[in-house]
């Protein structure tokens, strides 16, 4: 499950959220920008790229990686 945060100012960045279950955070980031899911942000500078897992007893991981649409 994905997400989209789109800035109000243009001097902010864009945020993309991937929630995964059983993955690594790695895993999480690689797919964000194999499946270019920052393509919606396109008019964005700069994004902020925001991998989440989680397994079944509600542990979590959490990395964030910043990253530009080119």
């Amino acid at each position: 499950m994905w997400f989209y945060f789109f800035p109000k100012s243009s001097e902010k960045p864009g945020i993309v959220i991937e929630l995964k279950k059983g993955s690594s955070c790695e895993d999480v980031i690689h797919q964000i920008k194999s499946k270019n899911y920052m393509q919606k942000l396109d008019e964005c500078s700069k994004i902020l790229l925001v991998g989440i897992n989680y397994d079944e007893i509600k542990h979590h991981q959490c990395k964030i990686e910043v990253g530009e649409y080119i």
